[in-house]
């Protein structure tokens, strides 16, 4: 089969949840199928060669998105009045846009990732279309409006929700299928529209590309992740508020605290001090991760399933995090899943205070995505899903 892939960067090297899945889709499909891409990037950059190798043709455009604080909030500001979300009109591409029209004429399908990059799927008329969603993206921001710390950020997501709720509607109702990866993801998009063709595939990674980290010495904790998504915010500001001091008063010391990952906002930059560290951006997270680390998720909000704890695991590290972060990934206790900071702090304690425990955890972690969560055999159930179209 002929298919297009639509993604707001290229997927190699793989940073981000959206790439890894991206990526792991491609090499899953590589081998027997005709792939092409189209994404968002600087057009002048060399491509690594394990993407030329699976794709027969990739295409780049240069992004939209301005780099400028201020431009973009302008933007915002001038687009308010607009049916169209936020998170679709800053990708809108014209060059895209004729891209996808002209590539598409010779394919069989079209898979679009993120509701950014779904918009291009009616350029698409010929083609069969597949959007695959990474998340609920209105239920995201529902959750922000409910429990946003401000007024301003509660205001702007309940805003947006019911734009994204909206578009989310029409695009179920559009296209041919839509795969999301959780059983609840398909629930929430089934109740929005009844009739639509909604398939679970879970998120997976190449484990062979994940060796072990865990090396016994001075532990520390480490949150990873993109720091300018607000449900990665929201969970460094509550790691760093709510649960180091609860830590602190039970061990009587904090370990040293990594948040590693692009885009801080100035909130995260703000929580850097003695104890903590805000690294930005890391062009291989294994070097930040490697060694006695505890990989703590303390999400309050978001949606799908959190790649950053399958990596965590496939690298041999003993993960803490809360229910609706390990949310989609049955893990049979081989992480610790717990909930409130009281909660988390305690269980983190539990694990700095017992190397074997920490070992334990990491190797069970680190077995558990082998068995069950490696691009090869969820390969399966993509194929089986978006090659049923009918």
């Amino acid at each position: 089969m002929r298919i297009l892939f639509l993604a707001q960067e290229l997927p190699y090297p793989p940073h981000g949840g959206g790439a890894v899945r991206h990526w792991s889709l491609l090499r899953a499909l590589g081998g027997e199928h005709h792939l092409k891409l189209a994404c968002f990037g600087d057009p002048e950059m060399p491509i690594s060669p394990p993407l030329t190798d699976l794709c027969r043709g990739i295409e780049v455009v240069r992004s939209p998105v301005h780099p400028s604080r201020l431009r973009r909030g302008l933007s915002y500001l001038a687009g308010l009045g607009s049916p169209r979300p936020w998170m679709v009109r800053e990708w809108w591409s014209r060059a895209m846009w004729r891209l996808v029209a002209e590539l598409s004429t010779d394919v069989d399908l079209v898979v679009a990732e993120h509701l950014a990059m779904a918009q291009y799927l009616a350029a698409c008329p010929r083609a069969r279309t597949c959007y695959d969603a990474n998340n609920v993206e209105s239920s995201i921001l529902e959750q922000t409006a409910r429990s946003g710390k401000s007024w301003i950020r509660r205001g702007h997501a309940a805003r947006e929700a019911r734009k994204v709720r909206r578009y989310e509607a029409r695009l179920l109702c559009d296209v041919d299928r839509v795969l999301a990866v959780t059983e609840a993801d398909c629930r929430d998009f089934r109740e929005l529209v009844p009739e639509a063709v909604v398939r679970t595939v879970p998120i997976s990674i190449a484990t062979t590309d994940y060796p072990d980290l865990w090396r016994s010495g001075k532990v520390r904790l480490c949150f990873f992740g993109d720091m300018g998504w607000l449900p990665n915010v929201e969970a460094a500001l509550h790691l760093c508020s709510a649960v180091l001091p609860l830590l602190e008063r039970e061990l009587g010391f904090l370990p040293e605290v990594v948040l590693a990952g692009k885009r801080p906002l100035p909130a995260v930059r703000a929580l850097a001090g003695p104890r903590v560290q805000v690294t930005g951006f890391v062009p291989k997270m294994e070097e930040v991760l490697s060694g006695d680390t505890i990989v703590v998720v303390p999400l309050l909000t978001g949606g799908g399933m959190r790649v950053k704890i399958l990596e965590a695991m496939a690298w041999g590290l003993p993960v803490v995090t809360t229910s609706l972060g390990c949310a989609g990934i049955d893990h049979d206790g081989a992480l610790v899943e717990v909930n409130g900071p009281a909660a988390l702090a305690l269980a983190v304690a539990g694990l700095l205070e017992d190397r074997d425990l920490r070992r334990a955890l990491g190797r069970a972690g680190r077995q558990r995505v082998r068995d069950f969560y490696d691009y090869r055999g969820v390969g399966k159930k993509f194929v089986e899903a978006v090659l049923g179209l009918d």
